[in-house]
């Protein structure tokens, strides 16, 4: 599992240690996710899960950090390519994505609180497919980029939020032989937050 850089971590408690003013204080969220399907002659499961703490900047402005896992294996049996024959495949996929972003409220409701963020982040892929003779195939990249997205809080409690949230950020898409394409990757969240 990556981590957070040691320079993105400094630079977030420097800002906790000098922010004495801060009207919120600090949040920390979670939130998960698992799927397991049958589609043809293909079952997918995946799953995730992601962690954040984000810092008040006065009654509008929130800083954060987050980090998102996701986890994802594809088995089953595809067609080879010209032929009416098929064959067995396993396929495994790892997603981190280690992320800044700066939020702000657009109104700070005693219920409700929409919002909107924008920021960086820097997703790491490792996918694997096997084929049923053995032979393998490996993606390990990493690639950093900005990402942005719209959100709502919706209060339970004095401490407990519930989180609602839509990321998008950049991904590339590839054909076998052709050079990789920009593309947007979404993310959609449902998570709890805590705030101290």
């Amino acid at each position: 599992m990556k981590v957070c850089r040691p320079m993105t971590v400094k630079l977030f408690v420097a800002a906790l240690l000098m922010t004495e003013s801060a009207y919120g204080a600090v949040r920390f969220s979670l939130g998960g996710n698992h799927e397991k399907s049958n589609a043809g002659y293909q079952q997918v499961e995946s799953g995730g899960g992601n962690a954040g703490v984000s810092l008040d900047l006065g009654e509008y402005f929130r800083i954060g950090i987050n980090h998102r896992e996701e986890q994802g294996s594809t088995t089953g049996y595809h067609q080879l390519e010209g032929t009416a024959n098929y064959t067995y495949f396993k396929t495994k996929s790892n997603v981190s994505s280690n992320g800044v972003d700066l939020t702000l409220c657009l109104y700070n409701g005693e219920i409700v609180t929409p919002y909107i963020f924008g920021g960086i982040t820097n997703k790491h892929y490792i996918m694997s497919t096997t084929e049923a003779d053995g032979s393998t195939m490996l993606l390990d990249k990493s690639k950093p980029g900005p990402q942005g997205g719209v959100g709502l809080g919706i209060r339970l409690n004095e401490k407990f939020s519930l989180k609602l949230s839509e990321t998008w950020s950049s991904g590339d898409i590839q054909i076998p032989g052709n050079e990789a394409q920009g593309a947007v990757d979404t993310y959609s969240q449902v998570g709890l937050s805590y705030a101290l």
